[in-house]
C-alpha cells in the first residue's frame, strides 16, 4: 500500500516526467532471481539471465526504449498469481526466436522460489541494457510485472527539475505517507561515476 500510494503521489507532481517502482535497475543492482535455470542447456555454459519485476513506467524512467510491443498496463501490475505477461530484452528475443517476431509468443517460466511453472505471453521487447558492469555484455533480461511488492523495491524517478529539488519533492511525498521512514536517494550519474572509479584510478 505504501509503494502504490507513493507512486501515485510522485507521478502526479509537476515536473516529474515518469516514476516507477522496481526490484532492481541497471547499475543499482537488485533482483537477479532464476538467473541460471531458465533453460537447461544454458546451465553448463553459465549463460546469465536477469529477472526484474517492474511497474509500467519503468522503461520510460530508465530511458530504455521498446523495440516492439508495449509495457505493462496498470491492470497487469495489480496482483495476479502467477502473472500472464512479460517483456524481454532484444538479445533474448533474438536468442529464442531469431528473426521471427517475439511479441505474442508464449514463454514458460520455470518452477522456482515456490512459484509454479507457468506460461506468459510476451507483450514487448526492450533494448538491451548493461546491468552491473559497464564493460560487460548485457544480460538476457526478463521483465515481470510488479504484481507483488516486498520491502526490497525502490522508487525510480525522472524529472525536469534540478536534482536537489526532485529529491526534496520525493522526500516530502514519503513523509506525507510515513513521517518516520528513512529515505536514501541516489542519482544515476553518481552511480555510474562510482562504477568507473577503478578505471579512473
Amino acid at each position: 500500500a505504501f509503494y502504490r500510494e507513493l507512486l501515485a503521489r510522485v507521478s502526479a507532481m509537476p515536473g516529474i516526467t515518469a516514476a516507477a517502482v522496481a526490484g532492481g535497475a541497471p547499475m543499482f543492482g537488485g533482483e537477479i532471481g532464476m538467473a541460471r535455470n531458465f533453460r537447461p542447456e544454458d546451465v553448463a555454459s553459465g549463460q546469465r539471465y536477469v529477472f526484474s519485476r517492474v511497474s509500467g513506467d519503468y522503461f520510460a524512467v530508465m530511458g530504455i526504449g521498446l523495440v516492439s510491443g508495449r509495457s505493462f498496463t496498470p491492470e497487469e501490475t495489480r496482483e495476479q498469481d502467477p502473472e500472464t505477461s512479460i517483456v524481454i530484452s532484444e538479445s533474448l528475443a533474438r536468442r529464442l526466436y531469431g528473426t521471427s517476431p517475439a511479441v505474442g509468443q508464449v514463454l514458460t517460466i520455470p518452477q522456482t522460489f515456490g512459484e509454479p511453472q507457468h506460461d506468459v505471453r510476451i507483450i514487448g521487447v526492450a533494448e538491451d541494457v548493461r546491468w552491473d558492469d559497464l564493460a560487460g555484455f548485457p544480460p538476457l533480461m526478463l521483465y515481470r510485472p510488479l504484481n507483488r511488492m516486498t520491502e526490497l523495491e525502490s522508487l525510480y524517478v525522472s524529472s525536469r527539475h534540478r536534482t536537489d529539488l526532485t529529491i526534496a519533492m520525493v522526500r516530502d511525498a514519503v513523509k506525507a505517507i510515513d513521517p518516520v521512514l528513512p529515505m536514501r536517494a541516489r542519482v544515476m550519474e553518481e552511480v555510474v561515476s562510482l562504477m568507473l572509479t577503478q578505471q579512473r584510478a
